[in-house]
């Protein structure tokens, strides 16, 4: 079953453009920084897990510390990050990380 939502952080637009159809595969809308009315190219990883937070979406990115900021955010009581993909041409790892709320 295919999840709804991810982000697609703005470092990582190049790799995401050129893998979207793999990551079509496992989610069926993609939301790219910079691009989505709401997420511009200089949103700060606190406004990237709000708005994840608020839509249900996850969050793929190559940010080793974005999910430091997610947890400004009181809401959130912990965060999944998993290990994606590699982009190759940056040399870094794709994380996909999950926001899990407070009950």
């Amino acid at each position: 079953m295919k999840n709804s939502k991810v982000i697609i952080d703005y470092d990582i637009r190049g790799w995401g453009e050129k893998n979207e159809k793999s990551i079509h595969k496992k989610y069926k809308t993609l939301i790219v920084v910079g691009i989505q009315k709401g997420l511009p190219s200089n949103a700060s990883d606190k406004k990237i897990g709000a708005y994840a937070n608020r839509h249900k979406c996850d969050i793929l990115t190559s940010d080793k510390t974005a999910h430091v900021e997610y947890f400004k955010n009181r809401i959130i009581q912990s965060v999944e990050i998993h290990k994606f993909a590699s982009y190759k041409k940056a040399n870094k790892p794709i994380y996909l990380i999950k926001l899990k709320k407070r009950v």
